[in-house]
């Protein structure tokens, strides 16, 4: 995607989740991005992120909240 910003393990952190006003999650099976998450901040950032098939583990996105 253009203009995206691509998170895996290292760069996902819970200030991302905080000031999200917009998410995708695409499931598994879906054409185009399968499993894959689009993050639209309160300042305008776009982040992407594919839990199946990129570098960021479904775990690290469950562990964010706490």
């Amino acid at each position: 995607m253009i203009g995206t910003i691509d998170l895996n393990n290292e760069t996902f952190i819970k200030d991302i989740l905080d000031g999200t006003t917009f998410f995708q999650i695409a499931e598994g099976g879906v054409m185009g991005g399968p499993r894959g998450i689009i993050f639209v901040t309160e300042d305008g950032k776009v982040y992407h992120a594919n839990y199946c098939y990129g570098d960021l583990k479904w775990e690290t996105i469950q562990k964010a909240p706490d």
